[in-house]
């Protein structure tokens, strides 16, 4: 763990003598990267910053990748993170890191639902913002944290990567391999030119302040895509608090294309498979890192998600309570 005096000594390395650390706070929550608030005098000023840090075993090689879309995105209009600077490999504080300036506000749910009232205002911005992404020319990102899923092939790896990723956990049971099965069957075909996408929207990775969008946060699930993927992700959460069709409209209003039915729905399938796969990965990795989160990941919510896929693809049906894939 980096307390303040290892992250004093680090930042007089960079900045200085004169750079002191006033306040650091580790926010939990996260399985992917350590998020790491600090604040902190620098460059004669007094900061706010975020420190995202890859663990120890994790995806590191992924990080640049991250911040170069974060460069990408960011405007000073725009609710991104600010990125200010990248430590690609291993340094005086562990792991390879992200710096970005701290967005103020607070999120309004987690990945299941909203967890208080969700101004209108929020959801009108929202839709502004995607639309807005889903129109940015992405010729300049190289490359993304996450393959490519535009072409049925590139959907056609994804499947079968995360099938294997399934495979190694806990093995596929049946009611998994009846949802990878459907998956396979629906791919998509490619609608037009990729966009780039956020990856996993939704009011989890969503900071408001006074009823408006502050910043989206956690880019490192961003690819090439289908704007319909984003939508995917996003309508579960979304929907119960505000009207998805009034969503969806002023999403094309702001310049984005309302998404292909079929489309949505085989995302809609394809973001809880995905969920489910990697809370069942955690819970696997909790006999190694013994990180309770890990464990309820695996245990609940995995099932969860898992269930949500079901009845996305197949309608709703009866659930046995110990079918964890």
């Amino acid at each position: 763990m980096v307390d303040v005096a290892r992250m004093t000594s680090y930042l007089r390395r960079r900045f200085g003598e004169d750079a002191a650390v006033h306040d650091l706070e580790y926010i939990h929550g996260g399985y992917s990267k350590y998020t790491i608030l600090v604040s902190a005098t620098f460059e004669g000023s007094r900061q706010e910053v975020v420190f995202r840090q890859v663990p120890k075993g994790r995806h590191e090689e992924d990080l640049p990748f991250e911040f170069d879309v974060l460069r990408h995105v960011w405007a000073p209009d725009r609710p991104t993170p600010e990125p200010l600077w990248i430590e690609p490999s291993r340094n005086d504080l562990g792991g390879p890191f992200l710096v970005t300036r701290r967005a103020a506000g607070s999120n309004l749910g987690d990945v299941f639902e909203a967890k208080t009232s969700v101004p209108e205002q929020f959801s009108l911005d929202l839709a502004d913002f995607l639309a807005q992404l889903h129109r940015l020319d992405p010729a300049s990102v190289e490359k993304a944290p996450v393959e490519p899923m535009r072409t049925p092939e590139e959907i056609r790896q994804a499947i079968d990567a995360m099938a294997a990723k399934a495979e190694e956990a806990t093995g596929i049971g049946p009611r998994l391999a009846a949802v990878l099965g459907w998956l396979r069957a629906h791919i998509p075909q490619a609608g037009g030119p990729p966009s780039l996408l956020h990856g996993d929207v939704g009011l989890h990775n969503a900071l408001t302040e006074n009823g408006r969008l502050t910043a989206m946060l956690d880019w490192e699930r961003s690819h090439f895509g289908d704007p319909a993927e984003d939508l995917a992700y996003l309508r579960p959460s979304l929907e119960p608090v505000y009207p998805w069709q009034a969503f969806v409209d002023r999403y094309v209003e702001a310049g984005g294309k309302a998404p292909d039915p079929a489309a949505e729905r085989f995302y809609t399938v394809w973001q809880d498979t995905w969920r489910h796969i990697a809370c069942l990965t955690h819970g696997e990795n909790f006999f190694d890192t013994r990180v309770v989160p890990q464990m309820i990941a695996g245990l609940v919510q995995s099932r969860r998600f898992l269930a949500s896929a079901v009845d996305s693809a197949f309608g709703n049906v009866t659930h046995h309570a110990a079918d964890r894939s």
